[in-house]
Formats: structure tokens, sequence, C-alpha cells
């Protein structure tokens, strides 16, 4: 039904203005419907053709859902009524967007600087006795309907701790970026929400999850510094501040179109995973004291500019004991815990709809355990190789498809995921409890032999799959070989300098022998190359890994070793006889088989015969594989 209590938001299909394009991009970031990657991304294309409006822009970049669009138009729309369809008396109703104000300033735009001087002029808010706020310490996030609620805080109650500018918003908390003026170093400090600071329960369930981040050190994991209360009883902590992006945001990087070269995007991958492995093992500690996260997600895990990987928001977490799980740390016992906080009704569903596990989804608390979190790891592996949560919440039949297992596999999403990832993705999410992994540590050890090109538990390989692995198996042995054989060259070039300077001083004293060593050590040496040049074109012309072949490299290096020991080693011409068949010149192959069985040993030539019977029936020479 339509609100009768205002004027109906007839929804806008066009904000053309410069305002209007600013309003709808601030309440779109506000809202996380884009991130702020996105929202500049935008303003630049719009500012290179502003023939188009903003959300039309974010909707062409795939930056913003046609639903979503629709919603914020509407939204937008409403926001205007409320201030006689002024979209600078909307801006400045709106707190500021310091994050990304210097980055939008920079395009050079009059009408949209104007616009953003607009921004936070009339929100002033005070501290509870009357001395407002620097605007750049406050952020506010419009709700529908037209509400809004700001980020304050004192610094006058938390002494030890001055606020520089706000960092983020979840369900019950702020974060601020802050100065511990203590150590003076930054830290984010994380208070509980206004409009949720006179709940009883609320602080409860805020000081358990500032106690059970606490509790749980490890490294990958973010650490609290310290818990207290401001003047008027409202909780806050400290935490590490983790200066880098979201896990969330570093897959969209990866999934952003018009990537680089397959081997780097590999290598992106490859790096992805081992992010992903160190939060299985922060995971694998947490239920080792007891503690499941239920609310795993990319956009809970933190990924640092130094390699550092750490889950964060702990604000769903609940101390389960260990039930499920054999370990010898210690179950975590925060002191809070015993009071109820963070008890949740059955029949509630708790987590991220798109990642939480069917039983969290069904309200079934007495099923939710380990391997729930295992489900919103694997939930979250999909996100990593498809671009996107296997399930969307747009359709009100998200909870269904869930509950039945219906997704789309994410070969389907996208071909060149690889096989064994999505079997390892798919066992994770499986509908029930027990066909999943027993744990996050099962999980890890599951991709990193797939990572060490490894077979995995979670599906049989193919024929075509064991081949491939094992020619990549035998190439890595080849490259082994070549090295050796390079370090043994190294090796007795150095033995033939040592001897030169000796040999040198001896025939200084007898000239009469010079000649005869210079000749007899220049044919070793041509033997020498011989040798190496047949052994490096026996394996261009036989590898079984077709990537290792190289016939016409092959010839060159064969008619070398064939000169330099004046065409009378068997050995050698046969293999030049290979190198032909490689190249797929059987006729050349046939009489230099021919001519090598001429020289040939008795021994050898039964082998020759056989080679030759091979060139005659146009078949190439392979290396045969290891029994």
């Amino acid at each position: 039904m339509p609100d009768q209590s205002e004027p109906s938001a007839t929804p806008r299909n066009k904000h053309t203005t410069a305002a209007e394009n600013l309003l709808f991009g601030v309440v779109a970031l506000q809202n996380d419907f884009i991130t702020r990657k996105q929202l500049l991304a935008g303003f630049d294309a719009w500012e290179h053709d502003q023939s188009q409006n903003f959300a039309e822009i974010l909707e062409q970049q795939q930056s913003l859902p046609a639903k979503d669009r629709e919603f914020l138009d509407g939204l937008v729309g409403r926001f205007l009524n409320r201030h006689d369809g002024n979209a600078d008396q909307c801006l400045a109703a709106l707190s500021t967007i310091s994050m990304v104000r210097s980055e939008l300033e920079r395009l050079g735009n009059a009408d949209l600087q104007a616009s953003l001087g607009h921004i936070g002029r009339n929100h002033t808010p005070d501290n509870g006795d009357g001395a407002p706020f620097n605007q750049q310490d406050q952020s506010t996030l419009l709700v529908p309907g037209g509400g809004s609620a700001s980020l304050v805080a004192s610094d006058r109650a938390l002494n030890r701790f001055r606020i520089l500018r706000p960092h983020a918003k979840g369900g019950l908390g702020q974060v601020s970026l802050a100065l511990d003026q203590d150590l003076n170093r930054e830290v984010a400090l994380k208070q509980i929400q206004p409009q949720y600071a006179d709940d009883q329960s609320c602080r409860e369930r805020f000081v358990l999850e500032a106690e059970i981040t606490g509790g749980l050190e490890h490294p990958g994991i973010v650490p609290v510094y310290a818990l207290g209360q401001a003047s008027d009883g409202r909780p806050f902590y400290a935490m590490r501040f983790v200066k880098g992006d979201s896990l969330k945001e570093a897959i969209e990087d990866f999934h952003a179109p018009n990537r680089k070269h397959a081997r780097i995007r590999e290598l992106e991958l490859r790096q992805l995973l081992g992010r992903f492995i160190d939060v299985c093992n922060a995971v694998e500690f947490a239920h080792s004291r007891g503690v499941l996260h239920r609310d795993l997600k990319p956009g809970n895990i933190m990924v640092g500019k130094y390699g550092e990987t750490l889950v964060v928001d702990w604000g769903l977490a609940k101390v389960l004991g260990k039930k499920d799980v054999v370990s010898e740390e210690a179950t975590l016992h925060p002191s809070s815990a015993s009071s109820g906080a963070g008890q949740t009704e059955p029949g509630s569903a708790i987590g991220t709809p798109a990642y939480m596990s069917p039983e969290q989804a069904a309200g079934k608390l007495e099923e939710v355990g380990p391997a729930s979190d295992v489900y919103s790891l694997g939930a979250t592996l999909y996100h990593v190789l498809c671009g996107s949560p296997p399930f969307g919440t747009a359709d009100r039949g998200w909870i269904i498809a869930k509950l039945e297992g219906k997704y789309p596999k994410p070969r389907s999403v996208l071909p060149d995921v690889p096989r064994a990832l999505e079997a390892i993705c798919l066992k994770a999410m499986a509908r029930s409890p027990a066909d999943r992994y027993q744990s996050p540590r099962a999980l890890a050890n599951e991709l990193e032999l797939w990572l060490a090109d490894k077979p995995v538990s979670a599906m049989t390989a193919t024929l075509g799959e064991q081949v491939a692995r094992w020619v990549r198996d035998r190439n890595s042995l080849l490259n082994a070989a070549r090295g050796l054989l390079a370090l043994v060259a190294a090796g007795l070039f150095v033995i033939f300098a040592l001897g030169a300077g000796i040999a040198r001083i001896y025939f200084s004293h007898h000239p009469e022998q010079k000649f005869k060593s210079q000749m007899e050590t220049q044919s070793r040496l041509r033997d020498f190359e011989a040798a190496r040049l047949n052994n490096h074109a026996w394996l261009l012309a036989t590898a079984p890994n077709q990537k290792a072949r190289n016939g016409k490299q092959a010839i060159v290096d064969a008619i070398r070793a064939c000169e330099l020991t004046r065409w009378s080693n068997a050995g050698y011409i046969s293999t030049l006889a290979a190198a032909y068949a490689e190249s797929g010149d059987f006729d050349e192959a046939e009489k230099w088989q021919s001519k090598a069985i001429e020289l040939a040993t008795d021994r050898d030539a039964q082998n020759f015969a056989t080679r030759l019977d091979f060139f005659k029936s146009s078949r190439p020479l392979r290396i045969e594989p290891d029994k």
C-alpha cells in the first residue's frame, strides 16, 4: 500500500542535473549498493558523456542491476519529495563523504564540485552536551523512509582514542579510524550504533563480540587492543586497523573484464586461493576454541597490502563448545556469555542469505555447527571462482532454492573453472552437513592438493586428466635432467680451466708435448659437445609431452653432433633419423636409420631395425614411460 502520509514517490528514471546524479550516487554508496571504486568509475564516465544520467551509466557498467536501480530511483524520488524536489537540500541533509570527495573533485567538473559543497551542510550533530562535532568525524546512512542514523562519538568520553574519520558500518556496530594517543598509532575503533546503545541485549551482544574476537589470538583473526565504556556507559573496543580491501573487492578486481594474460590470471587465482586457505586455518582455530563465526563471507575477510588475511566481524559468533571438535585448545569462555548474550531464538535465520547454510536459513539452530561454517566457506569459494555468490536475494525464492540445493554450478557460470575446484566447492556446499568437509582444515587440505597438482578426494579424475598430470610430472623430470646436464657441463668447464693452468706450466718446460695435448683436449671437447647436442636432440625428438618436442631444432642439434664425430657414430645418426620422423619427413628418417644400421654393432643392430620399422609405418619415436 502506498504511504498516505506524504506525496507518493514517483520512480525517477532520469537524474539530469549534477546534484541529482551526485545524490543518486551517494545514496547508492551509503546503502552498499555500489562500491567506492564503482562510484568513481561511474562519475568518470559521466564527466566524459553528460548526455546520460549516472544511474544509466552504473547499469551499463554492470555495477548496478536494473532491479536495484529501480529501487534506488524510488528512494531518491521519495527523498526529493521530502525536500520539495531540491537536490541541493537533500545533499545538505546528508553527511560528508570524505572517503571519495577528493577523487570526485579531481574530475574538475564545476557543477559537480558545487554540488559536493552542499553535502552535510545542515548536518551538525552534537556530542550530547551541545558541543558540535567536526563533520569529517561523522557518517550518515540513508535508510528507506527518509530517516538517518549518525555516527558520532565523544573524544572526551573515550579519552585514549581520538576519532579521525568514519570507516564502515555493520548491523550493530560502527567502525571509525582513530588515533590511539597512548601509543601514537592508528586503530579501528568499533562502537555500538546510537539507536542500539540503550538496548541491554544489544550491548551484551556487542561486548560478547569484543570478548570473542579478543580471545581468539591467531594471525588470521583481527587482534583486539582494548575494551571499555564511554562516559555514558556505551561499550567500545579498539582493534587493529587493516589497510587494504576486503576479499569481496579483491574478487571483483580479479573478475573485472579485459583482464591480463591467462598465465597472470592463473597466478592471481592461486594467490586468492592462498588467501582463502588462510581463512580456513583461522576458522579452524576458532572451532578448536569452541567458537562458530556464522557469518563468513568475502566482505568479512580483509586482505592487507603485505600478505595479511584477517577474518573480521564476529558479531554473530557463538560459543558452542567443542561437542563436534577434537582439539587440545582450551574452550573459550567469555564472561558476557553467561548473561545469555548472543542467544538466538529458535526459528530465526542468522547470517548473510547468500552465504548461510541451509540449516541456518531454515532457523534450525540445533543443527548449526562447524559444518555450517564450512558451507559458508564453500559459498565464499564459489564467489572466488565465479565472481558472484551462489544465491541472490532479489528473488524471494532464494531460501527455497538454498534448502533444495538449487544453484548454478561454477562451471555453468564460468566454463574455465577447473573441474577439481568445482568439485571441492560443491562438496563444501553439500545440503547435508554430513556430506560436507568435516572441518575447515579438511577443505584447506583439498585446495593445497590442487595447488600442488595432486588428485583431490572430491572427484575421480578422468583418464585424460590423469594422463595430463603424468605428462606434467614427466616434463618436470625432463627439465630436471636438462638442469643436471647444464650443471655437469659447468663442472667440467671448471675442471678443464684448472687443468689448462697446470698444463700451461708443464708445456712451458716440455714444448714437444704441447701440440699432442692440444689435439687430445680438442678431441675430448668435441666428443663432449657432440654428446650434449645428441642428448638434447633426442629429448626434443622423442619427449612424451608435445610442448617439449621441437623437430626442427632436433635436426639442427643432431646434424651438428654427427659432424663433430665425422658421421661415424651410429647412435647419433639414429637420433637424426628420429628428429626427421618428429618433423614428419619419414623418407629422410628411413634413409638415416638405414645408415645407422650399417654402422651399428651387432648388439645395437636389432634395436635400430625396430626403429626403422616405426619410420616405415610413419610413426615417430617416443620415450617410454617408467613402469
